[in-house]
């Protein structure tokens, strides 16, 4: 059932979403071990680029930039595979 509440500029009412259901980490933490649980939170959070992600989001960045940051990022990622090929063989 969805609720109208104020009018919009156009005399519409707004209808209001349906609350999503929050998504993210979890970290279990076994015995109490506070500290064993910050550090695997802080694994995760580099693994999965999370903190990197925050800082470049945090300013605008141009689309000629992102681009250029995404290319060079690929090439990274290129050269990175190519040499763990390398390694295989």
């Amino acid at each position: 059932m969805e609720r109208e509440t104020e009018k919009s500029r156009e005399g519409r009412p707004f209808k209001e979403r349906p609350k999503r259901p929050a998504r993210g980490l979890a970290i279990e933490v076994e015995g109490g071990n506070i500290e064993g649980a910050i550090r695997a939170l802080k694994r995760v959070i580099q693994r999965e680029g999370i903190l990197g992600e925050v800082k470049r989001r945090s300013f605008y960045e141009k689309p000629s930039e992102k681009r250029r940051r995404e290319a060079r990022e690929g090439r990274r990622r290129r050269a990175k595979n190519e040499r763990r090929r390398e390694r295989r063989e």
